[in-house]
């Protein structure tokens, strides 16, 4: 496709820069969007402290994830998750601006704004915790460039540079959640439909796409082979693959086990239903370009390419967003910028512009309000989590009132956010006990899912960290019953168990958590 340059009207570059920014300001003063977070920021912190990441902190998804936060704190000197917000805040509307320029190249301006406002709305719906820093909402800003630059871009010598950062932005995408590799397969299947459909025959054409497609595919490797070898050369290569690799195929196949077609599709529907008006411009759109039109024929070629794109780049993100049959509302943060591109695609043929805004804005408006006070809004709808946050934090304060910083500290439960309000660094690599419990990830308080065998694998491990590390303070958070953990009582690991009536004596009870010190 040709090169062309693009002018900016800075008053959407204010308009833009204010929607993100007040979408996003309960981020700003709110210290924990979402528990995950409290896992990244741990992992980020063990790595800064000298740790290896996987060996010394254990988490299963990939390291980019954990890098940016560590980045974050490195840079701002503050172990503060609101210096990750107000970052994450900023790296959200760089996303949008490069959205903006995506649609400016196929749609007039206004369409392409409707477009980018449409993808900054979508970006704060669905639940409130929707905006946490999380690797969905990371990865869009890579997707988006990389796809703009694969798009875009000739195979002169300046379009070779720019499909090598294309391929290398979208190795890093792949290295902070691994679903942005369906950004790979959306290149190739691309490439073939352009081969066959678009270009037969035409071998100056074809040629262009084929060393587009071996370029960016070739320089997406680089950043992972050097992750690669970084890992090789820490020695810790093996524990990488697994825990950051492997360990995910038994959790997606945790998901399918623990969850119901039931649940993905109506979660599906939900978020379908909150961008409703964008899917309707878009079917709308299709109907009368290319269906009813008797024109259809003449539509330029490459328009019917960008659509192609954008279609087979939302189809494979929406089969990303429900693998594994959970569904997260995070999840499908990862639709939301092809989504928004194909409606500004049609937002010309659509006729009921004021319904789109409406709709949209309601949720958003709705959302935004429930996020003034994340506690609050949970309590509201009897979120059945809800304090574990409120004790958590009173538990990891009272840790930090009688602890000196060297001290380490270990948490048993799902319960990150002692170690954050405590800003004591774990005794043991799990700083989620679910890896040695055997529970599953996002089940319900009184769901049966457990994955077998897990104590007997990690059980030792964790009792090794420990006798190695000796632990100041060990809080046990099953009797409080947060995230089901009441169905995993220490007493049911008898390592574990003999180990603190051995070393520890009982020191203080906060909201049913027992806190253990060292005798």
């Amino acid at each position: 496709m040709d090169e062309k340059k693009i002018k900016f009207n800075w008053k959407y570059f204010l308009w833009i820069a204010l929607a993100v920014f007040l979408l996003r300001l309960p981020t700003f003063y709110q210290h924990i969007i979402d528990i995950d977070e409290t896992v990244f920021s741990e992992f980020a912190k063990v790595i800064l402290s000298g740790g290896l990441p996987y060996v010394d902190v254990v988490d299963n998804k990939p390291p980019l994830t954990y890098f940016f936060f560590a980045v974050v704190y490195f840079l701002t000197g503050s172990y503060s998750l609101i210096a990750v917000h107000i970052v994450t805040a900023i790296w959200v509307f760089v996303t949008a601006l490069f959205v903006f320029f995506t649609a400016k190249k196929f749609a007039p301006e206004k369409a392409a704004f409707a477009g980018t406002i449409a993808f900054i709305l979508l970006m704060h719906t669905y639940e409130p915790k929707y905006i946490s820093t999380n690797g969905e909402t990371l990865i869009n800003l890579p997707l988006i460039a990389s796809c703009y630059l694969f798009l875009f871009y000739g195979t002169n010598f300046r379009g070779i540079i720019l499909h090598v950062i294309s391929g290398f932005l979208l190795g890093l995408a792949i290295l902070t959640n691994y679903k942005s590799a369906v950004v790979a397969i959306l290149y190739v299947i691309y490439t073939l439909i352009a081969i066959f459909f678009f270009y037969k025959g035409e071998g100056v054409k074809i040629k262009q796409l084929l060393i587009k497609l071996f370029i960016t595919g070739v320089a997406s490797f680089v950043p992972i082979i050097a992750m690669s070898l970084f890992f090789y050369k820490k020695g810790i290569f093996d524990d990488a693959l697994f825990w950051g690799f492997l360990y995910n195929f038994g959790y997606i196949e945790s998901g399918t086990a623990s969850g119901s077609v039931s649940k993905i599709f109506f979660r599906s529907i939900y978020f379908v239903l909150l961008g409703f008006p964008v899917w309707l411009c878009i079917a709308t759109g299709f109907l009368k370009e290319f269906i009813k039109s008797s024109r259809w024929k003449e539509i330029e070629r490459e328009r019917m390419e960008l659509f192609v794109f954008f279609i087979c780049w939302l189809l494979l993100s929406f089969y990303a967003a429900t693998l594994g049959g959970r569904g997260y509302g995070h999840y499908f943060i990862q639709i939301v910028p092809p989504l928004s591109l194909l409606g500004a695609f049609f937002y010309e043929h659509f006729a009921f512009k004021k319904f789109f805004w409406l709709w949209i804005a309601l949720p958003v408006f709705i959302l935004t309000l429930s996020r003034v006070d994340m506690l609050k809004s949970y309590e509201l709808i009897n979120y059945p989590n809800y304090r574990s946050e409120i004790s958590y934090k009173r538990v990891g304060e009272f840790i930090k009132n009688n602890s000196s910083f060297n001290d380490k500290i270990y948490v048993w439960g799902w319960a990150t956010p002692v170690y954050y309000f405590a800003d004591r660094r774990p005794a043991s690599r799990f700083i989620i006990s679910d890896f040695v419990s055997g529970r599953v990830f996002g089940t319900d308080n009184k769901s049966d899912a457990k994955r077998k065998n897990f104590a007997g694998k990690f059980l030792p491990i964790l009792c090794d960290d420990l006798r190695k590390n000796k632990p100041k303070f060990i809080a046990d958070t099953s009797p409080s019953g947060y995230f089901g953990y009441d169905r995993f009582p220490i007493s049911e690991f008898i390592e574990l168990d003999e180990f603190i009536k051995k070393n520890y004596e009982k020191f203080a009870e906060i909201d049913k958590i027992v806190i253990y010190k060292l005798k």
